[in-house]
């Protein structure tokens, strides 16, 4: 986000720099005086992984060796 101050009003304006063609943007050059604010990414899933598929295979992975340790306490007694 910047915050530009012009000689009437004060302008915001969004930018997305994830998105390359950000830079075709006339706001996306900064000039004197120009306030950025940068904010967050959004939060990954659940905090682990960084797609879908890796989120899910790690749960998956989790669920297993819950499972496996659970049998091998089971087989013990």
């Amino acid at each position: 986000m910047i915050v530009r101050q012009m000689p009437e009003n004060t302008e915001t304006f969004y930018l997305d720099l994830t998105d390359s063609r950000v830079i075709n943007d006339a706001h996306y050059f900064i000039q004197p005086n120009d306030i950025i604010n940068v904010l967050p990414l959004r939060q990954k899933s659940l905090g682990i992984g960084t797609t879908g598929f890796q989120t899910f295979s790690q749960l998956f992975s989790l669920l297993a060796s819950t499972i496996t340790l659970i049998i091998a306490i089971n087989s013990l007694n």
